[in-house]
């Protein structure tokens, strides 16, 4: 019984500290060869779907890409836990992932079946140390943005309801096909 509680609270430790540490010293990005199924399949594996009924469903258009494999695992996975965080108490929380190619952009879309969010908390929920969460740390969304600009790219969240009625979190970066040389842009978080 304890165990269950001790696990829980080790992975809970790991993913604020993992967040801290990348939002101080995000570094600058490994460029490798993306596999976009694998990339959404990873991120989901590092997330804690818990005992109740978490629905998660992915779809992937894209082809390969270059880009920071780690980091925008992290990015997928910190807009997941905060899609399924918003949905805390529901029956059955739902998700949808979606990864597409729409002209020279990758966009990663995370749409959930929660409460929504407020059009003036729009701008301000990707903002560092910004939370409604009793527990939270406001660091899950900041990092999310700060991996979209170190890839070039930025990330929006939507004023208006998702097609399951709650939030809607789209991270658009330049598309980098990997028959190419990346040259993606070295932007600075600020």
């Amino acid at each position: 019984q304890w165990a269950g509680h001790i696990v829980a609270g080790v992975r809970e430790v790991d993913t604020i500290i993992e967040n801290m540490l990348s939002f101080a010293s995000p570094q600058r990005l490994r460029l490798e060869r993306v596999e976009p199924e694998e990339l959404v399949r990873g991120a989901l594996e590092l997330v804690d779907l818990g005992t109740g009924g978490a629905r998660v469903t992915t779809h992937s258009d894209a082809p390969s890409f270059w880009g920071d494999r780690i980091k925008l695992r992290q990015a997928l996975r910190n807009l997941v836990e905060n899609a399924l965080e918003a949905q805390a108490g529901a029956r059955e929380a739902r998700v949808e992932v979606a990864l597409l190619r729409q002209d020279d952009e990758l966009v990663f879309q995370v749409a959930d079946a929660g409460p929504g969010v407020p059009p003036e908390l729009c701008r301000k929920i990707l903002d560092p140390f910004f939370t409604t969460h009793a527990d939270g740390t406001g660091l899950g969304l900041a990092l999310v943005s700060v991996i979209a600009r170190l890839h070039g790219g930025s990330v929006q969240c939507s004023p208006g309801p998702s097609a399951l009625g709650g939030a809607l979190f789209v991270l658009r970066i330049p598309f980098q096909p990997v028959d190419r040389p990346a040259s993606i842009p070295h932007s600075q978080p600020h």
